[in-house]
């Protein structure tokens, strides 16, 4: 049966609906069920939002209420928002339901029925004149239900004639509306309503006009979609036949146009690789000119392609780079010529190549000839990588290299200036002890009191060497506590500038500034080396801009400077000074490295504060240029822990009568210190081993007030010596004497328990406070 095919949809078959309920009829009876499920799909938004918009302008009409008829409003509102708004929402809520699709229509009638219904209500208990006003909110509902619900046009009829009865009752019957009033409402009540069915009847027709022309294109596209096959298969069997036909012409020209085609996809493939490489492709010649440069040289040079080939070897590549690539082709021709060459061979070469702008990008270079088919070289092919972030990384951990070598040779000497520290405290330790001996024999006017005071002296300044070089061994806090480094500051340059009045202090310490934990004495070492090094760097004089503030070292910036995460107080000093070049600024933190004349400086300085600062956990950088001055920036780790007021010791010999275990390795030290606890008035066991000390303690521990510990010792350390008294008694005494400082082991000893500690070469005066107070 041949299909028609309707050029224009106005000469399609004519809609056949029933003109009353404007169902579909006839053959297109069946489309009703799919007209009414696509339609139910596309109103039901639109059934939600009118049913929102309408309970919304429901409700607010109960100002209204509350205007006209003051005394009823409270039975309105009842109406509204107790009855009808409720059912609104109801009516919304079975909207999600599947159900609703069945019951759509008479739900929604229903509801509309409600609400006329509820204003036809008010108008029965309004009092007159104002219940002849209230018909305009039926009116209202019409319009609501005939346009904006989607109800089909018989349930809407239904709903809105329905709502005319009611009406007509209650303004005939229940609350009787004055008959010029009655007919004047119902002129335009019942006009609203057959204006409301025809737009209803409008609305719900060109709905179905919609969908059954929707049918039709959807048939028509199925008919043009057969008719395309068939079109397709008459081709297809037409084309076969062609195809049959033409099969010994094609045979003919089959195996050219394989030839053909295999030389196009090489060249394809050649010039893609070439373009999309990631890498720049080139060949030369045998006279090293440029053939051909593929487009990534745009990327490493700023060249295009044809610029590059035109330009000499000589402006694209540094003067050692291309002595490198013609040596190396001399030595490949040389290859050529001897007849011992591997046809597969290639070169790979490092050079430093010239962009446009004049910088320079260091590439690699790999290199083979190009064979004629006797094997015969006859050009060159290459590809060029950049390499620079590469070499970058290869400079960067040459950098770190060294950065390491330099911090392990610190550690080391570090390690080995501890170790004469400490025992060249234990020698000072002799000297100063027979010294205060002596000194309690004689008073001021005998002829040698002034050579031992003298000694006193000598001994205290080999004491501060001793503190420089634990100082630059990182291990050289002494009493370490919470101190605001303002005040310390402050006490520094204020003795350095009565000192050196040609040099100019400027300070700008920050206000509130966290706590730090240090050895105050070490700190003030620090600033006074620090100004001493700025004062060499200003023979003329100058001026010292110091400042101090908050800083906070995040996860980005503390490994760049070498510390932990946290808080930390940032302290600068920059002086007026001639500066210094950057071979000097490198070594500048060296042990014994100096550019001071001979006599002038020990080269200890500043490799003593770099030490100390790093001893305390903190760091130290340092920024110069020749005749620009200097800038040394530390940063210290702040502490939560209160500023402890610092205390001047008195001088005072403080003596006593009870009994002291004494434990020194180092007979002359253990000797004078014994004399010196004796000439105090204390009973002195003396031993010079840690087991000899445990053997005394077990037979004496009765006798025994407090124990003078040394903390290093051949056999049993002090450490483990300490361990095995707490064992006997717990509660025993140890004040623990070293030559190294505090921290490091002797502050674990101290964590441990340890009662206290004191620092080789010490005065008598202080022994005798430090043991006083333990006591």
């Amino acid at each position: 049966m041949k299909e028609t095919i309707y050029s224009d949809l106005e000469t399609a078959p004519v809609m056949k609906i029933n003109k009353l309920t404007l169902k579909f009829s006839g053959e297109l009876a069946p489309l009703e069920g799919s007209f009414q499920k696509s339609f139910y799909l596309a109103s039901l938004p639109h059934i939600r939002i009118a049913m929102i918009l309408g309970a919304v302008f429901y409700s607010s009409f109960g100002i209204l209420d509350a205007i006209l008829m003051p005394e009823q409003k409270y039975a309105t509102w009842f109406i509204r928002y107790a009855v009808v708004c409720p059912m609104i929402f109801l009516t919304f809520l079975t909207t999600f339901f599947k159900s609703f699709e069945k019951y759509m229509q008479p739900v929604l009638a229903g509801a509309l029925i409600v609400c006329g219904g509820g204003i036809i209500y008010m108008i029965i208990i309004a009092p007159p004149p104002v219940n002849y006003s209230y018909y305009a909110g039926v009116l209202l509902v019409f319009m609501w239900g005939y346009t904006f619900m989607r109800v089909f046009f018989l349930w809407a009829s239904f709903a809105g004639w329905v709502q005319v009865l009611l009406y007509e009752a209650a303004a005939i019957w229940i609350n009787p509306t004055p008959l010029a009033t009655l007919i004047n409402n119902n002129f335009f009540f019942i006009s609203a309503n057959f204006i409301g069915m025809l737009a209803c009847y409008s609305i719900e027709y060109h709905a179905r006009r919609d969908f059954y022309m929707s049918h039709l294109l959807e048939r028509e596209r199925e008919k043009v979609h057969r008719n395309n096959m068939e079109l397709e298969w008459r081709i297809n069997e037409r084309t076969a036949a062609l195809i049959e036909s033409n099969n010994s012409l094609e045979q003919d020209i089959l195996e050219r146009k394989r030839a053909e085609a295999a030389l196009h996809d090489s060249e394809e493939r050649f010039r893609l690789l070439a373009e999309n490489a990631r890498d720049t492709i080139w060949t030369m010649d045998m006279d090293l000119r440029y053939t051909y440069m593929s487009p990534y040289v745009k990327q490493i040079l700023d060249y295009t392609p044809e610029e590059y080939v035109e330009i000499p070897l000589n402006e694209v590549m540094t003067p050692p780079s291309l002595e490198a690539c013609l040596q190396l082709f001399a030595e490949e021709v040389e290859v050529e010529k001897s007849g011992q060459k591997d046809l597969l061979r290639s070169r790979t070469l490092e050079v430093e190549h010239i962009s446009r702008d004049g910088g320079k990008v260091w590439v690699e270079i790999k290199m083979t000839f190009v064979r004629d088919s006797e094997g015969q070289a006859v050009g060159i092919l290459g590809y060029t990588r950049n390499i620079a972030e590469r070499k970058r990384a290869e400079t960067e951990k040459i950098h770190l290299e060294e950065q390491l070598q330099q911090a392990q040779k610190l550690e080391s000497i570090g390690t080995l200036a501890g170790g004469i520290a400490h025992d060249f405290n234990n020698l000072l330790m002799g000297i100063q002890g027979y010294a205060s001996l002596m000194l309690l024999d004689i008073d001021s006017s005998h002829p040698h009191y002034e050579q031992l005071k003298r000694i006193e002296d000598q001994v205290r300044s080999g004491a501060d060497l001793t503190k420089q070089l634990l100082g630059f061994a990182r291990g050289g806090r002494y009493e370490v506590k919470p101190t605001n480094i303002n005040d310390i500051i402050r006490k520094a340059s204020s003795m350095f500038g009565r000192a050196k009045k040609e040099i100019a202090m400027h300070q700008r310490l920050g206000d509130g500034l966290w706590t730090i934990n240090v050895d105050r004495g070490q700190m003030e070492q620090v600033f006074m080396n620090l100004f001493v090094n700025a004062w060499q760097a200003m023979p003329g004089g100058g001026e010292i801009y110091l400042e101090t503030e908050n800083f906070t070292m995040d996860d980005d910036r503390a490994p760049a400077y070498a510390v932990t995460p946290g808080q930390y107080i940032k302290i600068s000093m920059t002086d007026t000074g001639t500066g210094m070049d950057e071979k000097t600024r490198e070594r500048i933190f060296d042990p014994f490295f100096t550019t001071k004349e001979m006599g002038r400086g020990t080269g200890l300085g500043l490799a003593t504060v770099y030490g100390i600062i790093k001893g305390h956990g903190g760091m130290i950088n340092v920024y110069s240029e020749p005749g620009h001055g200097t800038t040394f920036t530390i940063y210290l780790p702040a502490s939560e822990r209160e500023v402890v007021k610092e205390q001047t010791a008195t001088g005072i010999i403080v003596r006593g009568n009870e009994s002291i275990l004494l434990v020194d390795d180092e007979e002359t030290v253990m000797e004078v210190n014994k004399e010196l606890l004796e000439s105090m008035g204390y009973r002195v066991y003396a031993t010079k081993s840690g087991q000899e000390a445990i053997a005394v303690y077990m037979e004496k521990q009765k006798e025994i007030d407090l124990v003078i510990l040394d903390m290093i010792m051949p056999g049993i350390s002090g450490g483990e010596t300490f361990d095995r008294l707490r064992e006997i008694a717990p509660g025993i005494k140890v004040l623990l004497s070293s030559g190294y400082s505090i921290n490091g082991e002797a502050q674990e000893i101290l964590d441990r328990g340890c009662n206290g500690f004191i620092q080789k070469p010490f005065q008598l005066s202080e022994l005798s406070i430090k043991v006083r107070k333990m006591l």
